[in-house]
């Protein structure tokens, strides 16, 4: 599972991880946190990912729920927030693999 950002920083390290995962020829996942912060380099982590087999199973927009989570000290799961919704259903879909 790679977990990127859609920065340019966060691009990077995804293309670095996904030539990782390529040379030990493992199956690979994408969700890109943050999308919405830049849909152009979420976009394009996408297209990367699909052009060298890996599965995008979720985009997680930005959300301050999260961030108040955090703060707290809490997860996020436990909240009626969409980022718990959206992360409920990345797990359910890693079980479907």
């Amino acid at each position: 599972m790679i977990i990127t950002e859609a920065s340019k920083s966060g691009y990077h390290d995804f293309l670095r991880a996904l030539k990782l995962t390529q040379h030990f020829k493992v199956k690979t996942f994408v969700c890109v946190n943050k999308w919405d912060i830049n849909p152009k380099i979420s976009d394009q982590i996408e297209q990367d990912a699909v052009k060298n087999g890996a599965t995008v199973l979720l985009k997680i927009p930005y959300d301050k729920d999260f961030k108040s989570s955090l703060i707290k000290g809490e997860t996020i799961i436990g909240t009626n927030s969409k980022s718990a919704e959206i992360i409920k259903d990345i797990i359910k879909k890693i079980k479907e693999q």
